[in-house]
């Protein structure tokens, strides 16, 4: 693996849950297994759970976050909203570490070379833990359409993170006895053109549209699956087109 903090979704297989989460194994196992079998998958890359890691411990984040997420009563959750507020608030407060900002701009530079434009993207979370046999962890974090330009894509990119904070992803977690620490999260960068065979097995690629929501580049969905992705051939997330996520103020950058 050439990069330490991206990988393209060509070298990622179901086997990589642990490194990109479920979405992206599933996505990665599609365009490395089946765009032979003519299943058009978007091409793209993936931030590493470890890049997550990285996140949390330059900026200082693994004791305060766990002395936030101490203070919830898990018996009613009489103050979720709060401690999710502030978990939010502290990733908000923090910077993508310079390594991991450079890999993400080098390889979303990489994928508008090969289109020959600034590609609009979806940018999708991709939990550790998630697509489970016993929790699929589905809808619990923020996926993001239409982005488009580097910083953009950085800034979606650690509004994922945040996500995992997400008060129904915090009690998701709990409801289902996994340890806030042990979960990561990746995220999953797709667009412009994605991966196809014709019918003769000559390698090609087709120009993948990402539709245009109205009110702004980037809007947030939910219930975003690789399944739906195979189905539909494009960039719309199951049963969410123009839908706004409604989670407490918190997680706007400035």
């Amino acid at each position: 693996m050439k990069n330490n903090y991206t990988i393209p979704f060509v070298d990622i297989s179901y086997g990589d849950v642990a490194k990109v989460g479920g979405k992206n194994a599933s996505l990665g196992e599609m365009i490395s297994k089946l765009s032979g079998k003519g299943i058009a998958v978007p091409d793209g890359f993936a931030t590493s759970t470890d890049a997550f890691r990285l996140f949390l411990d330059e900026n200082k984040l693994n004791e305060e976050l766990s002395q936030i997420l101490n203070e919830l009563d898990t018996a009613d959750f009489s103050n979720l909203n709060d401690v999710g507020a502030a978990a939010r608030a502290l990733l908000t407060k923090a910077t993508l570490p310079e390594s991991l900002r450079a890999e993400i701009i080098a390889a979303y530079k990489k994928l508008c070379d090969e289109n020959g434009i600034v590609v609009e993207v979806a940018v999708r979370s991709s939990a550790s833990a998630e697509d489970l046999p016993t929790a699929s962890f589905a809808g619990q974090h923020d996926s993001f359409l239409n982005v488009r330009g580097e910083e953009d894509v950085v800034k979606a990119v650690q509004k994922c993170y945040i996500s995992l904070y997400n008060n129904r992803a915090i009690k998701y977690r709990i409801d289902n006895g996994f340890e806030h620490v042990h979960v990561a999260l990746s995220a999953g960068v797709s667009g412009g053109q994605y991966r196809q065979r014709q019918n003769d097995g000559a390698a090609c690629t087709r120009r993948l549209a990402v539709p245009v929501l109205p009110q702004g580049p980037a809007r947030q969905v939910q219930r975003t699956t690789a399944n739906h992705l195979a189905r539909s051939g494009a960039h719309r997330p199951e049963n969410s087109a123009g839908r706004e996520q409604s989670e407490p103020a918190g997680t706007e950058f400035p």
